[in-house]
């Protein structure tokens, strides 16, 4: 069973196995994994690995930072982001969640989907455009309630 499992392998893949097993020992464990240990240890480095460099766990609690801090910002290109991959994926998703009020597994599956897809599109060679600050558009008539805002502060400025 071990060995039609491992046949597959490559060189990194068992580097990482030895590590699992070194640090199993270093923790006190001295006895070897099962081969489930093994196969759930290298699926989840297996969905960690991208190509940005930023496990899924971290881009998921990323993003809900972003949502929580987004409004502390005049547009999504001044946010902070970690790395410019993390603006397309979270703006996109961010619309997804309220068009189509996705849960928390959903958005975690939605998640994980886009980084496979931008990942696809590193390996093909395609570069990350870094987000680009869009002017104001001015030709827009500003709303009264603006006007109404500050006139009601000059007022409240000439009585004091």
């Amino acid at each position: 069973m071990w060995k039609r499992a491992l046949s597959g392998l490559n060189s990194d893949q068992f580097d990482l196995i030895f590590k699992f097993c070194i640090e199993r020992c270093s923790n006190g464990n001295p006895w070897p994994p099962e081969l489930s240990d093994v196969i759930s240890m290298l699926s989840d480095k297996l969905v960690d690995a991208n190509a940005f460099g930023i496990p899924l766990d971290e881009m998921l609690r990323d993003f809900n930072k972003y949502l929580a801090r987004r409004c502390n910002y005049h547009s999504a290109e001044m946010y902070p982001f970690r790395h410019p991959v993390q603006y397309w994926i979270f703006t996109d998703l961010r619309q997804k969640v309220y068009d189509l009020r996705l849960t928390e597994a959903e958005v975690e599956k939605q998640l994980n989907k886009m980084i496979r897809m931008w990942s696809e599109r590193v390996q093909r060679g395609e570069v990350i455009p870094k987000p680009t600050l869009r002017l104001e558009d001015k030709t827009r008539p500003r709303p009264a309630w603006i006007d109404l805002l500050e006139n009601a502060d000059k007022r409240k400025h000439k009585s004091a």
